[in-house]
């Protein structure tokens, strides 16, 4: 899971029925044809037309009134999501099935993740930033995710501008702090050693965003996991690469037992590759405020089950 957390139990399949009228209507097919009518219709678009409504910024008027819609993501149908996922994670039925099949999970992040994450429909006020959330999330999710944030509906101070603020707060929705919940969850029901959670704080000559953006999110593609991709690592970055990562991923994916070598003592801490070069046992900084957001999802709705977790 390279730099993500699994998110929130996704919208219903009735919710997401709002989405598709959206699309429906940027794109003038009328909402009062038959379903048969309407998909012949879609059909009948190139796949350019489809998505040049989505590609448009929210915030700007498109066609009759802003395109609040703009990505699809899963929804819980029942079939390819299951109603239970994140039921299963809470009371443990995940963590008994990854026990069961010995599933090994490789879970982690980027030091800076929220500089790209600031760029991708950026809002400019609290009801935007709750209306883009609902692009992405079920608005119980919502709802708790900005009591949590910005439980006074202002500006935090910390933050100079909405989209500053947005950026972080989606990193921590999309990798960091609802991916320590859902560790939490593994962990307390007996599934820790099957977890290898690694941070990444150093960065390549092959990265192409802004230097001052650090190491942001998908920096680890390039820096690390895909040697490169398609760059060129100096000899110096190679071996880098390979001594942090790389050599211990060859001996996950053949199978092999990397327990005494991932180099972390419990489930709160970190393989850490340094911004030097160098590699270490990091304890995580952030561990309590992710097991309460998660907590704080639960008791909303967002995440499947009312029932408490274990903390």
């Amino acid at each position: 899971m390279w730099s993500n957390s699994p998110g929130l139990q996704p919208r219903s399949l009735l919710s997401a029925q709002d989405q598709f009228n959206e699309l429906l209507e940027q794109l003038n097919i009328s909402l009062t044809l038959s379903p048969t009518e309407k998909l012949s219709q879609l059909q009948s678009l190139s796949s350019e037309q489809i998505l040049a409504p989505l590609n448009k910024i929210s915030s700007k008027v498109v066609g009759p009134r802003p395109l609040i819609y703009h990505q699809y993501r899963a929804v819980t149908d029942g079939a390819f999501v299951r109603k239970s996922l994140f039921s299963d994670i809470n009371n443990g039925v995940f963590a008994r099935r990854l026990k069961e099949r010995h599933i090994r999970i490789i879970l982690g992040e980027c030091r800076d993740e929220h500089f790209l994450y600031a760029l991708w429909h950026p809002p400019s006020s609290f009801r935007e930033m709750y209306t883009r959330l609902l692009a992405d999330y079920p608005e119980s999710g919502v709802k708790a995710i900005m009591k949590h944030f910005c439980p006074n509906g202002t500006l935090p101070d910390k933050y100079k501008t909405w989209q500053e603020f947005f950026g972080n707060v989606y990193a921590d929705v999309q990798v960091y702090l609802v991916q320590r919940g859902f560790i939490n969850q593994l962990a307390s029901h007996g599934a820790s050693d099957l977890l290898y959670r690694y941070r990444i704080e150093w960065r390549a000559s092959c990265v192409t965003l802004p230097p001052e953006w650090g190491v942001t999110h998908t920096s680890d593609v390039c820096s690390v996991w895909f040697f490169g991709d398609g760059a060129r690592l100096s000899k110096k970055e190679q071996q880098v690469a390979k001594d942090s990562y790389l050599n211990i991923l060859a001996k996950y994916v053949r199978g092999e037992d990397i327990r005494g070598s991932w180099g972390t003592r419990s489930t709160a801490d970190m393989r850490r590759l340094r911004s030097d070069g160098t590699v270490d046992g990091w304890r995580d900084n952030r561990w309590s405020e992710g097991v309460q957001l998660w907590q704080e999802l639960i008791d909303a709705g967002a995440l499947g089950s009312t029932i408490r977790a274990k903390l």
